[in-house]
């Protein structure tokens, strides 16, 4: 029994002393890549969309046809993408779900599988993710599909262009940015209004909090948007994620005054609930900064 303790704890020195070679949480040193070996293996929706890199001749076939593909003007579609590179089961929320199979029930669209809704953190030394699209974005997306059903052929140009326009907002949900083009000025006022406010999610989730706080604003001026309402809670919205996200207490401190604002005016009462509750998480981050 003496000489069994004995070599016990022996082997634990040995493991002590010349421990294994053992992978463990980050942060992990980046290496500078300039080219892949055989093709993306990493994030190819990235390299899909254009982020080629340093080309090989002796890249797997479909990397060299998604370049080729590029270079000549031909790029895949949102849908094409998330088609070719569907996201983990565990990364589709249940709303991200819902919404999938709404649009798919419309005729002509292309069918997507799924969407990751969590963004890796941009921020210098991070290498944590967050849930960029919550499941209320996907159902107010359906609700929306739904209004545009009752107004719009179901294979109407409108229509068929508001899907892809959505499908490019939540793009940027794990993506991006992809950013829909805005309307000519000849365009309906209401799929004009729809588009604005389109282009102004799609900047708050590709993280462009500047650009979405401007084109918010002008949904807000825009007596024809149905979102008009509802967009001074949107950027305030916006200056709470970028507080969070990039650890501005300034935009928290601008989020909280335009909250204050929101809850003073009558008519705005639609969205006092949404702008108390927000007010009350932004107060307990702020607080702990």
């Amino acid at each position: 029994m003496k000489y069994l303790r004995v070599l016990l704890l022996m082997l634990v020195g040995a493991l002590l002393l010349q421990p294994p070679d053992l992978n463990s949480c980050g942060p992990f040193i980046p290496e500078a890549q300039f080219a892949w070996l055989h093709g993306p293996v990493g994030d190819g929706k990235a390299f899909a969309r254009g982020e080629l890199g340093v080309l090989r001749p002796h890249f797997y076939r479909r990397s060299l046809v998604l370049a080729y593909r590029q270079l000549a003007g031909v790029a895949l579609d949102p849908a094409e993408i998330a088609a070719l590179f569907p996201a983990s089961p565990q990364d589709t929320s249940e709303g991200a779900s819902r919404w999938i199979a709404a649009r798919g029930k419309v005729p002509g669209v292309k069918p997507i599988t799924s969407i990751d809704v969590n963004r890796q953190d941009k921020a210098p030394d991070s290498y944590g993710s967050y849930v960029n699209c919550l499941d209320d974005a996907f159902d107010n997306a359906i609700a929306t599909l739904q209004r545009h059903l009752a107004q719009w052929r179901p294979d109407g140009v409108d229509l068929q262009q508001w899907i892809q326009a959505q499908d490019q907002v939540f793009e940027n949900c794990s993506g991006g940015p992809s950013i829909p083009a805005a309307t000519p000025q000849s365009a309906d006022p209401a799929v004009a209004a729809a588009r604005q406010y389109q282009i102004a999610s799609a900047e708050f989730y590709a993280g462009q909090f500047a650009d979405a706080e401007r084109d918010f604003g002008k949904v807000a001026a825009n007596t024809a948007s149905r979102w008009r309402d509802a967009a001074p809670y949107l950027i305030a919205r916006t200056l709470v994620r970028e507080g969070t996200v990039t650890a501005k207490a300034q935009a928290l401190e601008d989020a909280q005054r335009k909250l204050l604002l929101i809850l003073k005016d009558p008519k705005l009462n639609k969205t006092h609930t949404a702008a108390q509750g927000l007010l009350d998480r932004k107060s307990t981050r702020l607080n702990s900064s």
